[in-house]
């Protein structure tokens, strides 16, 4: 990657809905969107522009278009090893969960189901195989607290830790294994039901937290080293006006925290420890910027586009994902501890407290990677057993079928030779017999003994081994 490559933004722009009166306040082609003014008008330009305003034109897009112009890109990033992130951001009820999540029908789903899905199909050779493993976590990051959607609401709050060789580290989350595309499908359902909503003035079921989900993909190499890569898909919370949404109450508190975690500034919060690959360069980011075409939406809107064009000037260079010894690494988090516990031993209470909460994390990731590791290798060898066994049959019935194939001209070829000896033995057989019957013929003339003897004369000369008694 060249070092000025920015992050990839798109922009689409929502059909009219019923609040609203058609009015355009934009003019989208290509790659720019134009806002009319009274003196001059506002240009924005970005990698693309999805016009969604009207299914009955050429250029309306999909969203099996909206997958093929970003998420697709996505897909081929993360197989060609690099980390990956898209994050969606926009008004609330701009049509930006819709982009992200879509419907159940299969024409409406939305760019997670379908970058998944695709990153699976993609991998289903290697993970058949046991040499890549994939894992999901779906999490929340809610009014500056993190939660774990795919745990129970009463469970332990997981925490977020940066280790200087692991990298970042989510204690306490689950951390679900992805084999096939149902389990994906569970895992969506499960996570995006428990997610937090509240009703606005704008939109029924607006997203109250942002919402990450969390893809670690893990290359199993025969070298015992792993090469792990993460995609990250992140629908955040819609960005509100309180005077246009109506809220109140506990609700205006959360406008604070989302907008403050949404800046592009990415100051240090949750959100930016979990993505700090993301927001520091070492990812292939992505930004979908949803928008309302409605001029009674323009004010927010602006802010939108804006906020996109802020992100777009955002350099990153990404690079390849580097190759872990899991040996070592193991080794490395042992040591780690056991210094740990000698430090326990001569700390004071406050230094020890810390340092028993270092250890218990230390122990924890290590506890988590040999589990997950020594998961990844049973699963690896029970594979590779039945890879085996079925390569043996598979042997084993070929070989049957090209014995028979061999016996079929075999057997043709005996019919053939016993047809021919039947056939002289019977020619012979017929030979003798008119012989016979003229030798009667002249004995009888000769004696005159007449038919008794012919009959006679023509039982003995039968053959023992007529075919007629075989």
């Amino acid at each position: 990657m060249t070092p000025d490559e920015t992050v990839f933004v798109a922009v689409r722009l929502r059909p009219f809905v019923g609040y609203e009166a058609k009015q355009p306040c934009f003019a989208a082609s290509r790659n720019v969107i134009s806002v009319p003014g009274q003196k001059k008008k506002t240009e924005f330009a970005f990698d693309c522009v999805m016009d969604s305003t009207d299914a009955s034109k050429a250029s309306y897009v999909s969203q099996e278009r909206c997958y093929d112009m970003i998420g697709r890109r996505m897909v081929q990033q993360s197989m060609s090893g690099y980390h990956a992130c898209l994050f969606c951001y926009g008004q609330t009820g701009s049509g930006k969960t819709y982009s992200f999540v879509g419907k159940n029908k299969e024409a409406e789903k939305g760019l997670l189901p379908r970058i998944l899905s695709d990153l699976l199909n993609q991998n289903e050779s290697l993970r058949s195989s046991g040499q890549v493993h994939c894992r999901a976590q779906i999490l929340e990051v809610y009014n500056e607290k993190l939660r774990d959607l795919l745990n129970d609401a009463s469970a332990k709050a997981p925490e977020i830790h940066v280790h200087p060789r692991v990298g970042v580290y989510v204690d306490g989350a689950v951390d679900a294994p992805v084999d096939t595309l149902e389990q994906l499908q569970t895992l969506l359902d499960t996570g995006l039901a428990r997610a937090s909503v509240a009703a606005t003035a704008r939109n029924s079921k607006s997203s109250r937290g942002h919402v990450v989900f969390r893809l670690l993909v893990e290359n199993h190499e025969e070298d015992h080293t792993v090469v792990s890569s993460e995609l990250f898909c992140v629908d955040l919370a819609g960005r509100e006006n309180e005077k246009t949404t109506k809220v109140t109450g506990e609700n205006f508190i959360e406008l604070t925290f989302i907008n403050r975690s949404s800046r592009a500034s990415f100051r240090n919060s949750k959100l930016t420890l979990l993505l700090i690959n993301a927001l520091t360069g070492n990812s292939k980011t992505s930004l979908l910027a949803t928008v309302s075409p409605a001029l009674v939406n323009l004010d927010e809107s602006m802010v939108t586009l804006n906020f996109a064009q802020t992100v777009k000037s955002i350099k990153v260079a990404a690079r390849r994902v580097a190759k872990i010894d899991k040996d070592a690494l193991i080794k490395s988090l042992s040591e780690e501890l056991q210094s740990l516990k000698e430090q326990i031993k001569n700390g004071t209470a406050t230094e020890g407290q810390d340092l028993h909460s270092q250890a218990e994390l230390i122990r924890n990731m290590m506890e988590s990677y040999k589990a997950r590791w020594e998961e990844a290798k049973q699963t690896a060898d029970l594979l590779r057993q039945n890879l085996a066994i079925s390569r043996w049959r598979f042997a084993k019935a070929s070989v049957k079928h090209e014995l028979r194939d061999d016996e079929k001209p075999n057997e043709a070829s005996g019919q053939e030779a016993s047809d021919r000896v039947q056939t002289t033995h019977t020619d012979k057989a017929t030979a003798n017999d008119a012989k016979d019957a003229q030798n009667t013929k002249s004995a009888q003339q000769a004696s005159g003994l007449g038919g008794v003897e012919a009959s006679v004369g023509s039982v003995r000369s039968l053959p023992a081994t007529h075919p007629s008694n075989a």
